[in-house]
């Protein structure tokens, strides 16, 4: 502080650096969020010698165009790419522009860093919301992949980001109410930091009661996420796949009927 005469340069130096930091850390972390599929669905082609969605390699053969398939990756990477690149370079500028300008100063400290190490919650939610879950779109082999993958990362960006809070604030509640314990502020759940700054039977209390809420919440997130959504997507894929199977078996039909035009016969082929 002392170095700095004027207050102003130093917040004007300050803020630049924490552009080049956040700057970095979305290209680093994006970066890595953008390749995780590519490689995952490159590496289950090498194996499977299949293109397609994975899920439904048991319940429908490949019909996939390899020209087409080929063109359309080209395209999705470059699209990957871009959603990995610009964000990083435009959000970062924005956010500090606003904050140097004032705009948003009273909620500067949504954007910084704890303990200088670790992305607060905002930021990580605009990387996944701005990158993470467009690329996934993107980058998904058909249809049905990308209703897959549009509803589990969304099921999972809301439990993650509003799951834990409101499990947490309904059961907080409940115990504070019931068994006279103190582990909400408000709306918002103790840590356990504060829990251990109150004094005797409401301490045991609440520190047992925080253990309770914290592992319950958890494993209830655990068993949504790891077992009911995905019992849940594999049911509408297969109807999915049923649904296009039986659309497919009526075209066939009508192809191989001797009194359907020619030219609608090349239509539904083409299709």
């Amino acid at each position: 502080m002392n170095r700095y005469t004027n207050k102003e340069e130093l917040r004007q130096k300050l803020i630049s650096v924490h552009e080049k930091v956040f700057r970095n850390d979305y290209l680093t972390t994006t970066g890595m969020w953008v390749l995780t599929p590519w490689i995952a669905t490159e590496t289950t082609e090498k194996r499977t010698h299949r293109k397609g969605f994975s899920a439904g390699y048991k319940l429908k053969e490949d019909d996939i165009d390899v020209e087409t398939y080929r063109k359309s990756k080209k395209k999705k990477f470059a699209a990957s790419i871009a959603l990995s690149i610009l964000p990083a370079i435009i959000f970062p500028k924005l956010i500090m522009k606003s904050i140097k300008s004032g705009h948003i100063k009273k909620h500067a400290q949504l954007f910084d860093y704890t303990n200088a190490m670790f992305m607060s919650k905002t930021i990580f939610a605009m990387m996944w919301l701005l990158t993470d879950y467009p690329n996934n779109l993107v980058q998904s082999r058909d249809n049905n992949e990308r209703k897959d993958r549009a509803i589990r990362i969304g099921a999972m960006i809301a439990m993650f980001f509003g799951g834990d809070f409101v499990t947490n604030n309904i059961l907080g509640k409940l115990s504070d109410k019931i068994f006279k314990t103190k582990v909400m502020d408000g709306n918002s759940l103790k840590s356990f930091k504060d829990i251990e700054k109150l004094t005797g039977k409401t301490l045991n209390k609440s520190k047992k009661a925080g253990l309770v809420i914290y592992w319950t919440s958890m494993v209830a997130n655990c068993m949504l996420l790891g077992f009911g959504l995905p019992a849940i997507l594999n049911r509408m894929l297969k109807n999915n796949i049923q649904k296009e199977n039986t659309l497919k078996q009526k075209n066939l039909n009508i192809i191989n009927n001797e009194k359907t035009p020619e030219i609608f016969k090349k239509f539904l082929i083409k299709n």
